[in-house]
């Protein structure tokens, strides 16, 4: 009997049992009812395929679609009820999925890519005209809803064997949209409790394993060798689609296009696969909505540079919401962590990532609110640790948002490159990490804790307008003043030198008023007095003693001479530097003075701010 025959035949709930240590070459078949196919340790090979898009899977799971309900209002994102237009033929404990045709619209352009949201839940209960749901709407959802009945397979299974895909041969037929087939060996669609336990796949052109528009499946999946995974929607190893509450277990791939991708994804996740040499990124939400996705305790090994391991959004699409990295390991030559496309929300916590060449985490294209927690785990390597700014080549002015750094659990020679548009929290890095141009709204930032910052003190400024350069100083003995943002017990102040010249001072000055309320520094509460200029690079210079030291306090230096060079910033003057970066001016004060030059002695300035960290 043909396999397609003998499915047609089985009842629900059957197991297809192949014969041990067998080889079938079989066509694609449409499972329609829930069972099982145990491969029981054979090997099937697929018949001649095309690779088109439109060519069906070969162990294709498919439920339907029942009745279709009208939602009579707007979804707001987090709501649980909904109000339809009949409640007639619905029952709780019914499978049900909400939809819409939102225009997803690319992150930077706003040009349209796709239609459509969708996600599963069950119905809980049912009034007149209301159904309340299981779990709340991952999105608002305002354009045409509407609550469509499905008749879901349930625990549909692949066991215990090994696929091998015929190479078309060709490049593929790609008119479907990411929603549809293509060329995929498994696939579950409409289905709940999904499960694929111990499969090998080798060679393959669309997707291994993919689960669409169903709910809480759990694959365990091998793959090797996939047919031209540098071509977009070839050599995905698992696809969760407009799925919610999936989940990957377990598992190797090999030069894939990508371990797991979350489309439009809820709740989905990967714990403990490995990844090895991906194409793109290994463990990736696509950009069109996926919602509290999570890795845990997944690995990467990359040799390829332009590969990450973790990619949060697509910077062809749009933007991403809420991704965890939990414990994740990753040894390579690319980006380990990427965040992009205006996602938001993303957290890394406690990674062990060796980075040969290219970047530890990257926040790019208006990426905001990503956390990288480092107080365990470490991220080692000689480049860029965390790089912040527009694109990987560092072209384009779309910074990345608000990024949080936690813990100085960074190793090797590597710096952490940072421009931004929103805020920097770094709390208990060593300043001497920080490099490059530090731009944005920062009033919030912080360079560890028990350490008082002055650099960072930009509100108020032009966005883009300051920026960290090499500093001269204008005369000799001149001071210039930076007030502090985040207070602590310091001992020594931290600064860049870029050539070394002559002598120097260090000072902490107690915030006073000045004209207009504004506060100006007034008297020296700690000063290093006149010591040579450090050598070029990372220096710390000792104030003699521990000093306490307050918001609106405010750091200083000083200099003999106009040829050493501070790394410091320069922007744009604004009346509300006031309060924020002074400089001497007619008056020699060097070394630091007490009480600090006053009156006509004293100009707020935003030219030649030297960089200053307080140091405990």
């Amino acid at each position: 009997m043909a396999l397609q025959a003998l499915v047609d035949a089985a009842p629900a709930g059957a197991t297809i049992l192949f014969d041990r240590a067998g080889r079938y070459r079989i066509d694609p078949i449409t499972i329609n009812k829930a069972l099982h196919f145990d491969l029981n340790g054979s090997t099937v090979i697929t018949r001649t395929r095309t690779g088109s898009s439109t060519e069906a899977p070969l162990f294709g799971f498919a439920g339907s679609e029942g009745a279709f309900k009208t939602i009579t209002a707007s979804v707001t994102e987090g709501d649980f009820t909904v109000s339809v237009n009949s409640v007639s033929g619905l029952a709780v404990g019914d499978w049900v999925q909400i939809r819409d045709s939102t225009e997803l619209l690319k992150w930077d352009t706003g040009a349209w890519f796709s239609t459509g949201q969708r996600f599963l839940t069950t119905i809980v209960a049912i009034g007149a005209s209301t159904v309340t749901l299981a779990a709340p709407a991952p999105w608002g959802m305002t354009v045409s809803p509407q609550l469509v009945k499905l008749n879901v397979i349930t625990s549909p299974r692949i066991s215990n064997g090994t696929i091998r895909d015929t190479n078309p041969g060709n490049d593929p037929v790609t008119a479907n949209s990411i929603y549809g087939s293509h060329a995929d060996l498994l696939s579950f669609r409409y289905t709940v409790d999904a499960r694929v336990d111990d499969v090998t796949v080798i060679g393959w052109q669309g997707v291994a394993a993919k689960v669409w528009d169903s709910a809480n499946a759990e694959i365990n999946v091998n793959g090797v060798d996939p047919f031209r995974p540098a071509t977009s929607g070839c050599g995905h190893l698992v696809r969760f689609i407009r799925s919610t509450d999936s989940k990957v277990v377990g598992g190797e791939s090999r030069g894939a296009r990508h371990h797991v991708t979350h489309v439009q994804a809820v709740r989905c996740g990967s714990v403990d696969a490995t990844a090895h040499n991906t194409y793109f990124g290994a463990f990736q939400t696509h950009g069109h909505g996926a919602v509290d996705c999570y890795s845990k305790r997944d690995t990467v090994v990359n040799e390829r540079s332009f590969s990450s391991g973790w990619q949060f959004g697509n910077g062809q699409y749009g933007p991403d919401k809420r991704f965890r990295v939990i414990d994740p390991s990753y040894t390579g030559r690319g980006v380990a962590f990427l965040a992009c496309a205006a996602s938001s929300g993303m957290r890394i916590v406690a990674p062990e990532a060796t980075v040969y060449s290219g970047r530890g985490l990257a926040v790019i294209e208006q990426a905001t609110d990503i956390v990288l927690d480092v107080q365990t785990g470490r991220i080692e390597g000689s480049g860029e640790l965390v790089f912040a700014g527009s694109n990987l080549d560092g072209t384009g002015t779309t910074y990345g948002g608000d990024l949080t750094i936690v813990g100085d659990g960074f190793r090797g020679a590597g710096a952490l490159n940072i421009r931004l548009s929103g805020k920097l929290r770094a709390i208990g890095v060593s300043p001497k990490r920080i490099s490059g141009a530090i731009v944005g709204d920062l009033s919030g930032s912080e360079i560890a804790s028990g350490k008082a910052v002055s650099q960072l003190a930009l509100r108020g400024f032009d966005r883009g307008a300051a920026v960290v350069t090499n500093q001269t100083w204008p005369t000799s003995n001149l001071i210039a003043f930076a007030a502090v943002t985040e207070g602590g017990r310091i001992s020594k102040i931290a600064l860049e030198v870029m050539v070394s010249n002559g002598n120097i001072s260090v000072a902490v000055y107690r915030g006073a008023g000045g004209p207009g309320g504004a506060l100006v520094p007034g008297a020296r509460a700690a000063t290093s007095g006149a010591v040579a200029c450090p050598a070029v690079g990372y220096a710390e210079v000792s104030l003699g003693a521990a000093v306490d030291v307050e918001p609106g306090d405010f750091l200083a230096l000083s200099c003999d001479n106009v040829t050493a060079v501070f790394a410091g910033l320069s922007g744009t003057a604004s009346s509300l530097q006031a309060g924020f970066y002074y400089r001497s001016v007619s008056v020699s004060a060097h070394p630091a003075p007490n009480p600090a030059p006053s009156g006509a002695n004293l100009t707020p300035s935003m030219n030649r701010v030297p960089l200053l960290v307080g140091v405990a």
